[in-house]
């Protein structure tokens, strides 16, 4: 899938998107109330359909992450509205770091300017540190983002008694060496600003612990660092390929038809005399680069190395909006990615190296949807491999997922299944209707209902907080999640009837251990749609003992993905050149 659903899941840059709009962000404002004040702080997000939301905080009132029901910017108007207390803020961009408005409750109205802050929320801390605690060293944490864990490392060096400066690792994702922003200590507070609106506030606990909060896009999630003597490396990747290879390797660009779009890649090809059968890979989950990189796992250079060893082409390419591929991510769905690979058929087509006889798709994970979109649609397409391809329905699939995922992550079998009864119920709401309101005011009923019928004991397995700010977030984060077009497009699509339309030769295989795509009900779905096609033959398989990524797992939870050297595994590589010895050389 283009997104995986573990919805905190957290890429460092992502901040780039939320820079383009001015009222995302954080915004402060002071309520004069007779002979007191009250400090307001919104903080405003937009999702990827160019819908906003927006939380409130009061802190003098010890509130915080209440959700406004409307959030709404129009030109320079914005309207930020809390349903239940009759009340919200109104006003106009006076430039792009000032709202001048009113705080209106009731039938009152009281004046009330908004201000940005670019830094990092709820510790205002001038550029100089003053403290007698020095933080200089190496500190590192755990970040708990859902079902992942990101270590995130901090070298800090002391400048003068007045200064710091800082930077940030993200062993996991195979990052080093970004530059803080800012590093401030304040008698015990520390503020490390990695970014505008991500890093970390927390406070020094002793010599060796700093607990807090990190903070990214609006979203805080508990964090602590500790002092250590030397930061996590990035992990070892062993199957990388490494230069020099025994094949030839060039880096590629070229446009779609009307130049709206560029991409950029790499082809690899065999030496020696071609044409050869040539094969181009498809991504997965998220927006990812040519070599469908997962932490620090680079699946598609060892496929691709695997392959061209071995005599077939192989073109990977960087998704649209990634590394030098260009193109709207925002508004595009897996039919606009399947557009994409067509133009990158076409660019094989050109090529001398290529038997435009013998071309066909390697398509992981959401990947075998958009090979399934396009093998439907064109004829001339000789072959199509599905690693851990969906053959259901995207909600089908994401329920399925969800309980999986719980089930590994010890939640009890009685709180997952009620879990997916309202995760179901609101997959509904959100296939029922385009209109966000009428959605809002519909998973909020079938919620709000869901969570009184059940006990304190499912609830607590849960993690829910049943108070209204906890009922709250968890709705603005079903709103937030499922609001993209790429969202409603997936959980609405079913590929069988793509896949019933297919004409090539096909092997669809998976791991016996996905939690992310069940493999024994898509490969099912995938057999029987394809007993439907025109294919001149097909296979579906089931690898024991590999997982969703197709590792060789011990725990076989989804967190492990990072902890395994394994990249992809020996066996699932040589049953594919096998199938492809046999039916497309």
């Amino acid at each position: 899938m283009k997104k995986l659903f573990t919805f905190l899941f957290i890429i460092i840059f992502s901040y780039a998107l939320q820079a383009q709009n001015r009222a995302v962000g954080e915004w402060d404002g002071k309520l004069n109330i007779g002979s007191y004040s009250l400090r307001i702080v919104f903080h405003i997000t937009k999702n990827n359909s160019g819908i906003y939301s927006a939380t409130m905080d009061s802190p003098d009132q010890g509130a915080f992450g209440t959700l406004c029901d409307k959030a709404d910017v129009h030109g320079d108007s914005v309207s930020l509205q809390i349903f239940r207390i009759r009340g919200g803020f109104e006003g106009v961009f006076v430039n792009d770091s000032t709202i001048k408005g009113n705080w209106k409750q009731g039938d009152k109205a009281l004046p009330m300017d908004l201000h940005k802050y670019n830094g990092i929320p709820k510790i205002e801390l001038p550029k100089l540190s003053s403290s007698t605690h020095n933080i200089s060293g190496i500190w590192e944490g755990k970040l708990a983002t859902g079902i992942f864990s990101l270590r995130l490392a901090f070298h800090i060096d002391r400048q003068n008694d007045k200064t710091y400066s800082g930077k940030m690792d993200s062993p996991d994702q195979g990052v080093t060496g970004i530059a803080c922003d800012h590093v401030i200590i304040m008698d015990d507070s520390v503020d490390i600003e990695v970014k505008p609106t991500i890093g970390m506030t927390g406070r020094l606990n002793n010599d060796t612990t700093i607990s807090g909060t990190w903070n990214q896009g609006g979203k805080r999630l508990p964090f602590a660092i500790y002092k250590v003597h030397e930061a996590s490396k990035i992990p070892n990747r062993p199957q990388t390929p490494k230069p020099p290879f025994k094949y030839n390797s060039e880096d590629v660009e070229y446009d779609n038809a009307d130049k709206s779009i560029h991409y950029a890649g790499t082809f690899t090809y065999p030496k020696g005399k071609g044409p050869f059968p040539a094969a181009i890979l498809i991504t997965g989950s998220g927006q990812q680069d040519r070599d469908e990189t997962i932490f620090g796992h680079k699946s598609f250079a060892v496929i691709a190395d695997y392959l061209s060893d071995r005599g077939i082409a192989v073109l990977r390419v960087d998704d649209r909006g990634i590394g030098k591929s260009t193109g709207d991510v925002a508004h595009a769905t897996s039919a606009d990615f399947a557009d994409d690979v067509e133009v990158g058929l076409k660019y094989l087509k050109n090529r001398k190296e290529v038997d435009a006889k013998k071309m066909g798709m390697i398509g992981h994970s959401e990947g075998g949807l958009i090979a399934s979109i396009v093998a439907a649609r064109n004829p001339d397409i000789d072959f199509v491999i599905m690693l851990a391809g969906p053959g259901l329905k995207g909600s089908e699939i994401l329920i399925k997922q969800t309980h999986d995922i719980f089930i590994s992550n010890g939640v009890p079998v009685d709180a997952t299944d009620a879990y997916c009864l309202i995760f179901r119920k609101i997959l509904e709401d959100f296939m029922a209707s385009d209109d966000t309101a009428m959605v809002h005011k519909k998973v909020f009923a079938d919620y709000d209902a869901w969570s009184r019928q059940q006990t304190k004991e499912t609830l607590t397995a849960l993690k829910i907080n049943t108070d209204s700010t906890g009922e709250n977030k968890i709705i603005h984060d079903f709103m937030e999640g499922f609001s993209s077009p790429w969202i409603s497009y997936f959980i609405k699509t079913d590929p069988q009837p793509f896949i019933e339309k297919f004409n090539c030769k096909v092997l669809a295989i998976d791991g016996d251990k996905d939690l992310q795509v069940n493999a024994d009900m898509n490969l099912k779905a995938i057999h029987n749609a394809l007993s439907k096609s025109k294919s001149p033959s097909f296979e579906t398989k089931e690898l024991p003992g590999l997982n969703h990524l197709f590792q060789d797992c011990k725990k076989c939870t989804v967190e492990e993905y990072q902890e395994l050297e394994e990249t992809f595994s020996p066996a699932a590589l040589e049953l594919m050149w096998k199938w492809m010895e046999k039916h497309v050389m």
